[in-house]
């Protein structure tokens, strides 16, 4: 299944008790693709909801920047 987490920037996150970050963790290791955009990659094109978003690669670490892993 793929998720899509509406986040604030990666590296604005503090991890450290996030809740989304745990929700992330948590369906990556289930096996779930996760993916990840913020609010202002959010539109509509004819009614039909779209996002500009990335997939995401979860891990266990101590700050965003080692958590992460965005593909292109």
């Amino acid at each position: 299944m793929r998720i899509l987490f509406i986040i604030d920037a990666l590296d604005d996150l503090d991890i450290a008790g996030d809740t989304s970050y745990a929700l992330m963790l948590e369906a990556s290791r289930r096996g779930h693709e996760i993916w990840t955009c913020g609010i202002e990659h959010l539109a509509l094109e004819h009614d039909d909801p779209v996002a500009e978003a990335c997939p995401t690669v979860i891990r266990q670490g101590p700050t965003a920047r080692e958590a992460f892993v965005l593909d292109e």
